[in-house]
């Protein structure tokens, strides 16, 4: 089982990536930023409206994890008002990434995690990637390259596969139907 989720979004790239994952019966996780959810509230509504899942990237992404876990969770929690004054008070996903992922720090993020589990969120780690972060917009076989390697190393019967959503992450998008 592969599980598709993209970060940093909704940006101009969201529109292709929701076309692409309709033409193939796929359903996704968009983990989003809430300063971008903002600026692009009809895409914010169009994910959840063709049945993906919409989760909290933080509202300004800007985190050095050095201000603090009640500060990173303010930022969480003015993310989550963001898309519940978009998507309406049913709105209640508590799925939350954090940025940069959470296993990737080691012990550093414990009190943060501590902050969004007791505030009720779950967040979501992977365990598989494109490396589409990896400079500034990787080619297309570089990132298949890196996903056949993570997948065929992942310890699972099932895949977390991490994609960025930015704007400059063109090649994400080109990568996408062979990536499905």
């Amino acid at each position: 089982m592969a599980y598709l989720t993209f970060d940093d979004g909704p940006s101009e790239n969201t529109a292709s990536i929701l076309q692409i994952l309709n033409q193939n019966g796929i359903k996704a996780t968009f983990f989003l930023i809430g300063k971008s959810a903002e600026k692009n509230v009809d895409l914010v509504k169009r994910e959840v409206n063709e049945g993906n899942v919409v989760g909290n990237h933080t509202y300004s992404h800007s985190i050095s994890y050095n201000e603090g876990a009640e500060n990173f969770l303010d930022d969480v929690q003015r993310c989550n008002q963001v898309l519940k004054s978009i998507l309406g008070d049913q709105y209640s996903s508590k799925l939350m990434r954090f940025p940069g992922g959470y296993l990737g720090h080691g012990n550093r993020l414990v009190p943060y995690r501590d902050a969004v589990v007791k505030a009720g969120y779950t967040y979501v780690d992977w365990n598989d990637e494109t490396g589409d972060a990896e400079g500034s917009n990787p080619a297309v076989p570089v990132l298949m390259n890196n996903l056949k390697v993570n997948t065929a190393s992942a310890s699972s019967d099932s895949v977390v596969v991490l994609m960025h959503n930015a704007g400059p992450k063109k090649n994400t998008v080109q990568a996408l139907p062979e990536v499905i």
